[in-house]
């Protein structure tokens, strides 16, 4: 870690470097974090080139030093959440270890603790951004910060999210789709489409049974986008919908729009779905499906019909309602 330009700064940044340096070493190998706080202070009153007066505002604020440390370790999975929310193009592996650090200190004041307004949190950021790497470091984590801001200001209030589709079957696409969206939005209103269509080859599934399937997989499902994490995004509260089929949109939007009026947002991977509730004026937000060529409800029809391996393209529960003798019977109908 190259060591920071030297200027004079406050106790509260001061002691913000010092839990850097200390987040910056531990990421390397394993150890305690106050211990390890303590004897890079105490190395630096030794080192001849440290800066005795900025250093030494550091400890007079080591209650801040030791919240920020207990803080950042205990909440570490949400911390790393939000990351790989507000950061999707560096996964948190390939993320240098200086940039991660930066943002864990600011997420956990910022977002998880709110012990200091937005603007404060940003700015010390991007101050340690400056002082241990450079500009690029510091757009960077102004940028992630900003929406991790934006998270916190609409996290603050209680919103509800519509998703529509048929879940044909429910695969595990739509289950990657799912956990994006809850970690934006606590509630989360499903339409179950085609919910009066006849069962056929297309629609092999009632809509009870596709409720039924959905709420069976989503109660047992770990709520993470961080692969070895269980639930660190908040169990979402999930609504279902019956939507009956109709080709006029606003016929379509007012079923919706009667069935569950607390609706303040809309995801969609449907640009038509998206152009409806654009035009009346409700937030649309989208996310790319998780291997669209693979996890397609199409393709696991076409795979069952020719008998073709699609058990893993389904969660257990589904893989095994479908599996019946019964149920496969459906998708060969003309």
């Amino acid at each position: 870690m190259s060591k920071p330009i030297k200027n004079a700064y406050d106790a509260r940044h001061e002691a913000r470097k010092l839990v850097l340096q200390t987040l910056f070493e531990a990421s390397f190998h394993a150890c305690e974090l106050k211990p390890t706080a303590a004897r890079i202070q105490q190395e630096a009153f030794v080192d001849q080139d440290s800066d005795i007066d900025a250093l030494f505002p550091a400890l007079q604020d080591a209650d801040l030093v030791n919240s920020l440390l207990d803080g950042i370790e205990k909440s570490r999975k949400q911390i790393d959440q939000l990351i790989a929310r507000c950061a999707p193009e560096w996964p948190l592996k390939q993320l240098p270890k200086l940039d991660l650090n930066i943002l864990r200190i600011a997420i956990y004041e910022l977002y998880i603790a709110k012990s200091v307004p937005p603007k404060v949190a940003i700015d010390e950021a991007i101050e340690l951004a400056k002082e241990f790497s450079g500009d690029s470091t510091s757009r960077f984590v102004n940028g992630a910060l900003g929406t991790v801001s934006k998270l916190r200001e609409r996290d603050s209030k209680a919103e509800t999210v519509f998703m529509a589709g048929e879940f044909q079957p429910l695969h595990r696409g739509h289950i990657q789709l799912l956990k994006h969206i809850a970690a934006r939005f606590p509630h989360i209103v499903i339409g179950l489409c085609g919910a009066d269509a006849p069962v056929s080859a297309d629609r092999p599934l009632t809509v009870t049974e596709r409720q039924t399937l959905m709420e069976d997989v989503l109660a047992t499902t770990a709520w993470s986008l961080v692969e070895g994490d269980d639930d660190s995004i908040a169990h979402p509260h999930f609504t279902f919908l019956h939507l009956k089929d109709t080709e006029n949109d606003q016929a379509w939007l007012e079923q919706i729009s009667e069935a569950a009026p607390d609706i303040s947002a809309v995801y969609t991977t449907n640009q038509s779905v998206a152009d409806i509730f654009s035009s009346a004026n409700f937030p649309v937000f989208s996310h790319q499906m998780y291997k669209p060529a693979e996890y397609k409800c199409l393709e696991i029809r076409r795979r069952i019909v020719k008998k073709e391996p699609w058990d893993r393209l389904v969660p257990t529960k589904v893989e095994r309602f479908l599996s019946t003798p019964s149920t496969l019977a459906r998708f060969q109908q003309k």
